[in-house]
């Protein structure tokens, strides 16, 4: 376990953020989808740091845009992100800045 992940051995998934736009007869979200959205959009822009400006973009795709890779976990009251999706570009331009001497 790092202190900004957690790795799990198995992932059972629940309702994920694309099926309450794209189903048929999507289900109602969680009231805590609204707050996690909002309380990220207010912090959107505000770092100053490249590193967190990119990691703000990528989060940004997981939390406020339909993705099968999100999803809310009812147990642990908390939204779950199976699967980043970093761009071959955002990849490149984190390793340059996580290189010794960048910052």
């Amino acid at each position: 376990m790092g202190s900004d992940f957690v790795a799990r051995k198995h992932h059972l998934y629940g309702v994920n953020l694309a099926s309450y736009t794209e189903w048929d007869e999507p289900p109602a979200p969680p009231p805590q989808l609204a707050r996690m959205q909002k309380a990220f959009r207010r912090s959107l822009g505000k770092s100053t740091d490249p590193r967190n400006m990119l990691l703000e973009k990528v989060l940004a795709r997981s939390l406020l845009e339909a993705t099968a890779k999100t999803y809310f976990d009812d147990d642990e009251e908390r939204f779950i992100v199976v699967d980043l999706k970093p761009t071959a570009d955002e990849v490149k331009r984190w390793a340059a800045l996580s290189a010794p001497g960048t910052r």
